[in-house]
């Protein structure tokens, strides 16, 4: 019985530790998920990124196109205007300066637009690296959390058979045990019942041994009567004295023949013994 309830108690902790690991492994996969979707955002985040980063490219080339039309159509009036020789002099000149200082500016600024654009598409490629390289780290994460799911989900599953076992072997350990109780309820009974009956049967044998004992001591008596009186009855016919006979057994009620008496008393004695034991 002790050895059951132990067993049953170790089947309750074990089944309990199972539950534990079952709530482990729910919340591990829930902070995957977690996790998992953090990784998808921040891909989201750096594709819009990248998206605006060639967005602005593309506007910057666009002006630097229109910019550089612009210093052609401006050198090319210059040198139309250095034609004509009907404009002053003065005028001419001041108009090359003007125009000077504005295709430097321009030339100028187009520089520092193809630095931009240069440092842009550096940067692009950059974070198109490193898009790549997070794109990659995410793949490879979600490929081993995938399989960390999987395993966590096969392991589930085997805990819940074993769970399933487990109950069974419960519910039937606990049915064993019942049958077990029981079966020693009746045999308490039974043995209740048993010790009872020992009793009564002890005390009727102490009885029946004591009667035994009485019963000896009064056929012992009886006997020693017996063999007084065939004693005394053999000396009476040695001596050849009728009279005497009817003195010896006068205390015994009866003139019947010495030996006659004597067997009857002997074999109801003998009979009584009989019927006590």
């Amino acid at each position: 019985m002790t050895k059951t309830y132990n067993d049953i108690e170790a089947v309750t902790r074990l089944l309990e530790e199972k539950e534990k690991d079952l709530e482990l492994t729910a919340r591990i996969g829930k902070e995957l998920l977690t996790h998992n979707q953090k990784l998808d955002s921040n891909v989201a985040a750096l594709e819009a990124e990248l998206k605006q980063a060639n967005e602005k490219l593309t506007q910057l080339n666009h002006e630097l196109a229109k910019k550089t039309e612009l210093i052609q159509i401006l050198t090319n009036d210059v040198d139309e205007s250095g034609s004509e020789s009907g404009t002053p002099t003065s005028l001419r000149c001041i108009n090359l300066e003007f125009m000077q200082r504005r295709i430097w500016s321009l030339e100028e600024e187009n520089k520092q637009l193809r630095s931009e654009a240069s440092q842009l598409a550096h940067d692009t490629e950059d974070c198109e690296m490193a898009e790549q390289r997070l794109v990659q780290d995410i793949a490879s994460q979600l490929a081993n959390a995938n399989m960390e799911v999987d395993g966590l989900a096969d392991e589930l599953q085997r805990q819940k058979e074993e769970s399933r076992q487990q109950h069974e072997e419960i519910a039937i350990l606990t049915s064993k045990l019942l049958h077990a109780e029981s079966q020693i309820n009746k045999l308490t009974a039974e043995n209740d019942e048993l010790s009872s009956n020992l009793h009564i049967t002890r005390d009727n044998q102490r009885q029946l041994a004591g009667e035994l004992a009485d019963l000896k001591d009064r056929y012992a008596e009886v006997l020693s009567l017996l063999r007084d009186t065939q004693e005394q009855l053999r000396r009476q016919r040695r001596k050849g004295m009728p009279q005497a006979r009817g003195g010896l057994f006068s205390s015994l009620g009866t003139t019947a023949h010495p030996d006659s008496i004597a067997s009857e008393l002997e074999s109801s004695l003998y009979s009584e013994l009989s019927l006590d034991s």
